[in-house]
Parts: C-alpha cells; structure tokens; sequence
C-alpha cells in the first residue's frame, strides 16, 4: 500500500494547518512551564508512569512541552519551524504532511516504550529510574528537525532567512542540522558511554521518518525491477484483440486507456492515482510531466 492508497482511505483524518496546532501547543506548554512549574513533570512521558500508576495522559501531554527555553530567539525558530510547515504542507497536502509529523511522533512513542522495556535489562537500571531517565530525554525538537530537511529535500534551492537576517540555501541548513545530530550523538556516546543508548536512541527515532522518506525517494529516483523495465507509458496488462488484422495490446491504441499524464520518475499516472496534480518543469530540456511528489525534488534534464 502506498502514500496514494493510504490518502484515499484516509484522507479526511489530515489536519488541516496543522503546524498553527503545534505551535498552540507549544504555547500552552510555556503557560504550564511559567504559572505551573510543578505540574511540568507531570506532562513528560515516562513509561514507568504510564504502565504501573496508569498515567495515560502522558502519552498525549508529552507533545506540549516545548523543544527550546522560552526567549526571544525561542519564539524566532518557533515561527521557522511553523513557515517550514505551512509551506510543506501546501506542497505535500495536509494529509502526506500530517501522515509524515505523526509517524515521527509514533516512533518516538513506541520507541521509547521498547527503550523502556529491553533498555533498562540492558544497562541494569531500576524501573523507576529508567523512566525517569526517558522523560528527560523525551522532547519534539529532533520531530522538528525532520521537518525542516525534509523541506529541504523537497526544495533544495529554495532561499529562506534564517532568524529573518541570515539567506541560506535549505539543503545547506540540511546538511547543518544532519552535523548537530551527529554531534549530539557523538556527545552523548562520549559522555554516558552504554548509556547513551536512551538519548541516541530517541534522536534516531525522532529523524526516522525522514530517514525513510530520503530512501524511498532514492528508490524513485533509482527505480528497478519489473514495473520499470518498460519504457512505453501505453502499455498495460489487459490481454491482446484483433484490430484490422493485428493482435495488438488494447492499452497501445485505445484512447479512452491511454494516461493523459505521466510522472517521468516513478510513471504513476492519473488512472493510478487520481487525486494528484501533475506539472511540467520549466528547466528540465524537454516535454517532461511530474507528479506533485516529484515536480520539486527531481534531477533537471539538461
């Protein structure tokens, strides 16, 4: 089952604008943090809570603290991160944005259940410890992060204003948040050593969506194996007819099954998938079609 599939089915769960509930949450978050600062520690997820005093509102609360100190450099990156958004989403849709945001939430919650359960007879820790361990670990920063490079591999060249004062190319400040991950893990597996498989592993679970994301446009780009191997966008499975004296493919001559249009990358038409745009390039030499997954993050025909 692909994307495709997935948005037919489900496509009325997508939550429209739904980086402006992010930030709302983060907002509530800093209320909590400020009026009620003992009532922070009840939001983090810790498994250790959720599954022996039953506090199952901290599969849900967790998602309110925000990923950076409030200040004003804090309420810059927040509305970054809602512009990177708000753009993806217009170029995706609502519902391959809102599917890519909470697979990452998805894996960082069960991820850290599992972390929970085989980490703690791993490094020996208590129970209670070892919860206590993960909720300070926990946070939304790195879901963020996939965000952003995975705008950038949408739009690679696309110029943005970081801090509203510094013009960076969005694959260069991919590149840079790909180093502060690897940095982080490298600080982490220095400094805890074994146990630094809590802090890593949450990280690596928050970018896991995109890390999937970045290999299955791979495979697109790259594309092999049988539904490939044809080059004729007419051909088709229906079986042979007379026609004037020739057996002939019906896909090869009938109009009415002919594709009207055809991505030149993964050659997903409008009879595969219904419900997408498709798009000419202006800089690719050449009459060629892309569908809205691709029209941005193809390689130019020159």
């Amino acid at each position: 089952m692909n994307i495709y599939d997935l948005e037919r089915k489900f496509g009325k769960f997508a939550i429209p604008n739904l980086s402006l509930y992010i930030v709302c949450t983060y907002a509530l978050g800093y209320v909590i943090e400020l009026a009620l600062p003992g009532a922070y520690e009840l939001i983090t997820l810790n498994p250790y809570e959720v599954i022996h005093n039953l506090q199952i509102w901290r599969i849900f609360t967790w998602l309110l603290i925000p990923p950076y100190s409030f200040g004003i450099f804090t309420i810059i990156n927040i509305f970054f991160i809602y512009s990177i958004g708000r753009l993806l989403e217009r170029i995706w849709g609502s519902f391959r944005y809102t599917f890519f945001v909470f697979s990452g939430v998805l894996f960082v919650l069960v991820g850290a259940f599992l972390i929970y359960v085989f980490g703690g007879m791993l490094l020996h820790l208590p129970a209670e410890v070892m919860g206590k361990y993960i909720s300070n670990c926990t946070s939304t920063y790195y879901i963020n992060v996939s965000v952003i490079m995975a705008f950038a591999m949408t739009v690679p060249d696309m110029q943005v204003r970081f801090m509203f004062i510094i013009p960076i190319k969005m694959k260069v400040l991919a590149y840079i948040e790909a180093a502060f991950i690897l940095l982080d893990i490298f600080q982490y597996l220095g400094a805890y050593k074994i146990y630094a498989i809590v802090p890593c592993g949450i990280i690596i679970l928050s970018v896991l969506n995109f890390i999937i994301l970045m290999v299955m446009n791979k495979r697109l780009r790259n594309p092999s194996g049988p539904v490939f191997k044809s080059n004729s966008p007419f051909k088709t499975r229906s079986g042979p007819k007379e026609y004037k004296g020739f057996s002939v493919h019906k896909g090869d001559y009938d109009p009415e099954s002919r594709p009207m249009h055809k991505c030149a990358v993964c050659g997903v038409t409008e009879k595969d998938a219904p419900n997408i745009t498709f798009r000419y390039c202006s800089k690719c030499k050449g009459s060629f079609e892309y569908c809205e997954d691709h029209i941005f993050t193809h390689t130019h025909v020159e």
